[in-house]
C-alpha cells in the first residue's frame, strides 16, 4: 500500500504510530501521568505554600528565639522558585524590628534532588533592613581617642 505521497516508509511508520495509539496500555500509562503532573501541581501551588509558610515562622522563631512572621509565600513546584513575601524577625521584645526583608527570591535547581542538597540557582533579598545595636569599642572608651578610635598622642611636657 502506498500513500498519497508516495513514500511506504510513510505508510509504514503512521501505521506503526496508529497501533501504539490503539494501545491500551499506552493510554493508560500517559493517563497516569498527566494526573500525577496535575495533581503535582495543584498540591504545589496550593497546599505547599501555607505548610512552608508555618514551617518556616516556626522553626525560624525557634532557632532565634525571637518572632518570625512571614506574611506570604509563593512557590512554582515545576521551575522550583520559591517567593517569601514581607519576612519579618522582630527583636527578643517583639516591639521592634530586628530584620525586615521585604521580598526573597529562591530559585532551587533540579539538581538537588540528584545531589540530595539544597543547590541554588539564584537567591536575591529586596529591601533589606536590619537594625544594629550600637557597641561602643575599647578604643571609644579610651581617654584621648578620636571619633575612629585612635588615640592621640599626648604632648610632650616641656620642663
Amino acid at each position: 500500500m502506498v500513500d498519497r505521497f508516495g513514500n511506504p516508509r510513510w505508510t509504514a511508520a503512521r501505521g506503526r504510530a496508529a497501533a501504539v495509539y490503539r494501545s491500551r496500555r499506552l493510554r493508560k500509562s500517559l493517563l497516569i501521568l498527566v494526573i500525577a503532573f496535575v495533581i503535582y501541581g495543584l498540591l504545589g501551588f496550593l497546599a505547599a505554600p501555607p505548610i512552608i509558610r508555618q514551617q518556616i515562622e516556626t522553626r525560624a522563631s525557634a532557632a532565634l528565639s525571637r518572632p518570625v512572621t512571614l506574611a506570604a509565600v509563593h512557590l512554582n513546584p515545576y521551575t522550583l522558585r520559591l517567593q517569601l513575601d514581607q519576612l519579618h524577625v522582630a527583636d527578643r521584645d517583639g516591639k521592634l524590628a530586628f530584620v525586615d526583608i521585604d521580598q526573597t527570591l529562591i530559585d532551587a535547581s533540579w539538581s538537588s534532588l540528584l545531589r540530595m542538597a539544597p543547590v541554588l540557582d539564584e537567591l536575591v533579598l529586596q529591601r533589606r533592613r536590619e537594625r544594629r545595636a550600637e557597641v561602643p569599642r575599647v578604643q571609644d572608651r579610651c581617654v584621648g581617642a578620636d571619633r575612629n578610635g585612635r588615640v592621640a598622642q599626648l604632648p610632650e611636657e616641656r620642663a
